[in-house]
């Protein structure tokens, strides 16, 4: 499979339709696969759109054994996984896609970054 990607605005209700996204791209593998690359796809636009403020892209490559989803934004600063607290609302995102994902990661992208993670298909 070619690789997919699609740019979206920085609004909290493009990470809805990023989700399709992933969704649509990812249609005919297994729930669980679909499911979990939906939610983590999700943490990552959140942050982009609720941390950076920024428009970002979101990259579906899949092939046979492996489906890798990358979303870039303008942030330059490295996410990084905050101290678990029970009582926010918030600051789990990073823990997620690090229990779920096979791998994931953060790498520079031109002025801002690409956080990237790989599911087992």
């Amino acid at each position: 499979m070619k690789a997919a990607n699609r740019s979206f605005a920085p609004d909290p209700d493009e990470i809805a339709r990023a989700r399709r996204f992933v969704a649509e791209e990812l249609d005919g593998r297994s729930a669980t696969v679909v499911d979990t690359a939906v939610l983590l796809v999700s943490e990552l636009a959140t942050n982009a759109v609720r941390h950076v403020g920024s428009a970002f892209t979101v990259v579906v490559d899949a092939s046979r054994s492996a489906v890798r989803i990358s979303v870039s934004d303008s942030g330059s600063k490295k996410p990084r996984a905050r101290p678990l607290d029970v009582g926010s609302p918030d600051g789990r995102g990073l823990h997620i896609v690090g229990s779920l994902a096979s791998a994931w990661g953060v790498e520079p992208a031109g002025t801002g970054k690409t956080v990237w993670f790989v599911l087992a298909a």
